[in-house]
């Protein structure tokens, strides 16, 4: 649901409903199963949301462009999953009020360096919306998530 309403689309302002499902959900697991869950619901997202790369890339890699893709929706759904599963690890019940903070330092984190890959960054959600001139307050990683 994340990756169909994240396209930019007038579905774009939905985008926090599925999120806000899954962290209800993420405080009824142990942390195995949340690393599970949202491994998943990373997956998801990331396959929906990267549905392109391959067919992008397969004149410069051929068949090459599907494994990597699947490498990097795994890499990318992997680091949703330890963060959910960290988080909660680290703050048992309080998981809800430790977990946008700690989604906002991911997407940071995941969007520096020489790798620094920002598709799929929360924030960019409601960039077809009013609400785009909120990232001026902070950057896109805390914009991403100040709604969570």
């Amino acid at each position: 649901m994340l990756g169909l309403v994240f396209l930019v689309s007038a579905l774009s302002w939905l985008a926090p409903l599925p999120l806000a499902l899954l962290f209800r959900e993420i405080t009824r697991r142990t942390p195995a199963d949340t690393f599970k869950l949202t491994w998943l619901f990373g997956a998801g997202f990331f396959a929906a949301h990267l549905l392109w790369l391959p067919s992008s890339l397969s004149g410069f890699l051929g068949p090459g462009a599907v494994i990597l893709s699947a490498l990097l929706i795994a890499t990318l759904a992997s680091l949703w999953g330890l963060t959910a599963a960290l988080t909660r690890r680290l703050l048992g019940p309080a998981t809800l009020w430790g977990l946008p903070l700690a989604w906002t330092v991911m997407d940071a984190l995941r969007a520096t360096g020489p790798f620094g890959f920002t598709w799929g960054s929360l924030g960019y959600a409601w960039a077809p919306t009013p609400l785009v001139q909120v990232a001026d307050l902070g950057g896109l990683p805390w914009w991403g998530c100040w709604w969570l």
